[in-house]
């Protein structure tokens, strides 16, 4: 027990990162029609028209649920690829949300995700990267 809460403890800000997305993703995949029905989410829209809310929300969902699995199981090229992968993804959204915001859509979407994304540097920050131990989120 206490070695399962070692490693959750010491990969915390993976967890975080990834529980919080794959939350996200079940939101729009749950709610597939907020993309077309909120003004904040109009370039959102715009720029995801293609695949649809509830392919957008599986988009999440399907990268946080691989990058769980590589944490889970010390998959260091996954858990890297993945975590820049799903980086982008709330850094596009985030731009998404300023430009929305920008074009008079009143929101702050744009804040939390780049908050989000900032926070999630922890994952590959210093501290956490060993060289040996291969501690990366």
């Amino acid at each position: 027990m206490w070695k399962i809460l070692s490693f959750i403890n010491d990969r915390k800000s993976s967890f975080t990162f990834v529980i919080g997305s794959l939350v996200y993703g079940f939101y729009h995949f749950f709610n597939a029609n907020i993309l077309s029905q909120s003004a904040a989410y109009t370039i959102t829209d715009d720029l995801f028209t293609f695949i649809g809310g509830r392919a957008f929300g599986s988009i999440f969902i399907i990268i946080s649920a691989l990058k769980l699995y590589a944490i889970i199981f010390e998959k260091v090229q996954m858990k890297i690829s993945l975590y820049f992968i799903l980086l982008s993804l709330w850094i596009i959204l985030g731009v998404c949300f300023l430009i929305s915001f920008l074009e008079g859509n009143a929101n702050a979407a744009w804040i939390y995700c780049f908050t989000i994304a900032a926070f999630s540097t922890s994952v590959i920050s210093q501290k956490n990267i060993m060289l040996k131990g291969h501690k990366y989120g």
